[in-house]
C-alpha cells in the first residue's frame, strides 16, 4: 500500500495515478475500498490529490494499463457512461461469447484495445472470431489502437459512431446478457478473487499467465 501510495502522489499524470492503482488491484494487493481508507488518514501527504481522485476512479478488473486509458478517455474524454470492465458477454441460453475490455450494457457497446501483438497470427483470428459473435449477438463494437493512446481523438469519434449505431438496434433484437449463469463464479473485483480456492485461481485467472 506503502509503495502504491508513493507511485500515485508522484505520478505524471491522473491516468498514470489510476493505472498504478489498477494494476495493483490486478494482482488482488489492494482493492478500492483499502485504497480509499489509507488515503483518508494520510491527507497530509504532498500530491494527496492524484490518489484521492484515483481512489474515486478506479476499476478492480482492468487487465492492463492501455486498458485504463481506454477506460478513462470513453468516460471523461468522450463524456459517455462509465462502461464495464473485462464483463463477460452470455447469449440467451448461457453460452459465453466473449469478454470485451469495456461494456456499455445500457448503450448495447463494447470496446477492445488491440496492440500491434493483436493485429497478426492467432491472436487476431481470436479476435476477429470473438467480435463476430458479440456483433451477430447484438452488440456494437469499437477498438483502439496503440496510436490513439497518443492522440485519442479519432478514437473518441469512432466510439460516438459505435454509440450512434447501436442506438439504431432496438433492445428486442438483443440476443446477449451480462447476467451470469447460476455455474458461473464471478471474479470481478478484488474480493471475489481472493475469496477464489487455489483450484479456482488456476483456472479462472488464467489469462494472467497468458499475459504474462
Amino acid at each position: 500500500m506503502r509503495s502504491l501510495f508513493f507511485l500515485m502522489r508522484y505520478a505524471a499524470s491522473p491516468t498514470e495515478a489510476v493505472q498504478h492503482a489498477e494494476m495493483t488491484a490486478y494482482d488482488d494487493l489492494v482493492s478500492q475500498a483499502e485504497l480509499a481508507a489509507f488515503v483518508a488518514v494520510n491527507s497530509g501527504w504532498t500530491g494527496i490529490a492524484l490518489p484521492r481522485a484515483a481512489a474515486d476512479d478506479m476499476s478492480e478488473n482492468s487487465w492492463s494499463p492501455a486498458e485504463v486509458t481506454m477506460r478513462r478517455t470513453w468516460e471523461h474524454l468522450a463524456r459517455l457512461p462509465r462502461p464495464l470492465c473485462n464483463r463477460p458477454v452470455f447469449d440467451r441460453s448461457g453460452r459465453h461469447l466473449g469478454t470485451p475490455d469495456l461494456i456499455d450494457p445500457v448503450a448495447g457497446v463494447a470496446g477492445e484495445y488491440n496492440s500491434a501483438l493483436h493485429l497478426q497470427g492467432a491472436q487476431r483470428s481470436r479476435d476477429v472470431e470473438k467480435e463476430a459473435r458479440l456483433r451477430a449477438a447484438g452488440l456494437e463494437f469499437v477498438e483502439m489502437l496503440t496510436g490513439d493512446l497518443i492522440d485519442p481523438f479519432a478514437f473518441v469519434a469512432r466510439l460516438r459512431a459505435a454509440y450512434a449505431r447501436a442506438a439504431r438496434i432496438p433492445v428486442v433484437d438483443r440476443r446477449w446478457t451480462i447476467e451470469t449463469p447460476r455455474w458461473w463464479i464471478p471474479t470481478f473485483t478484488v474480493e471475489q478473487r481472493r475469496s477464489l480456492t487455489a483450484g479456482q485461481r488456476e483456472l479462472m485467472l488464467r489469462y494472467r499467465r497468458l499475459a504474462g
